[in-house]
């Protein structure tokens, strides 16, 4: 059981002149045990321009009165070694290439022509097909259709409605909220209240604006 909380390095994508690109984590990130009070600080340290390795990691281990215990040092895709600073023992305790693999699921995308996953389904496909240069195209490509409609929109004083929230006083607020529970098993919209004026616009897929749905 896990008692405590830990927090996420950045996430950047390098390579965009020289190239290849290529995902990188960044930044410092915290892994704090309630239980004993044991914290680590791990550095996930990006490759320098012209020398270094890629996705090296270094951190290390505090005890409750904040004294190092150990010093963790490697790779995020293969492994790391970590050292006991008091009788400077080292070991491999974690090799990254031998962790079972659990593929994320997620349900077949349906229905509504502007929903973000559907949007995005060409970004996505790409990028898990780690070829970022035609994820790169294909989001230039939709942000493209959204400015053209965005454009389109303005110069016929058409208004976007959004589908699940409305603007009020500058900020935007769940359409449907309730003060009370939803009852188990009742439909939270009606046909009608998800397909609002916007999806009858006659722009086609130039009047793409997801920004806030």
């Amino acid at each position: 059981r896990v008692h405590g909380e830990s927090t996420s390095p950045s996430l950047y994508v390098s390579g965009f002149i020289l190239g290849p690109m290529r995902l990188e984590l960044g930044g410092d990130t915290y892994v704090t045990c309630s239980k004993t009070g044991y914290k680590a600080a791990i550095s996930f340290r990006r490759k320098p321009s012209l020398y270094g390795q890629y996705n090296e990691v270094s951190g290390q281990v505090f005890d409750r009165d904040q004294n190092v215990t150990h010093t963790i040092s490697g790779n995020w895709t293969s492994t790391f070694t970590i050292t006991n600073n008091l009788t400077k023992e080292k070991s491999e305790f974690l090799d990254v290439q031998s962790l079972q693999n659990f593929p994320l699921e997620a349900f077949e995308v349906e229905g509504d022509p502007f929903q973000s996953r559907r949007l995005w389904a060409d970004v996505t496909q790409a990028l898990s097909d780690n070829n970022l240069n035609l994820a790169t195209t294909h989001k230039v490509s939709l942000e493209e259709r959204q400015r053209r409609g965005k454009k389109k929109r303005e110069e016929t004083n058409k208004e976007w409605r959004t589908k699940l929230f409305e603007k009020q006083e500058g900020n935007y607020v769940f359409r449907y909220k309730r003060d009370t529970p939803y009852p188990q098993n009742e439909a939270l919209f009606t046909d009608e209240e998800l397909t609002p004026a916007h999806h009858e616009s006659s722009f086609g897929e130039d009047s793409i604006d997801n920004t806030v749905d």
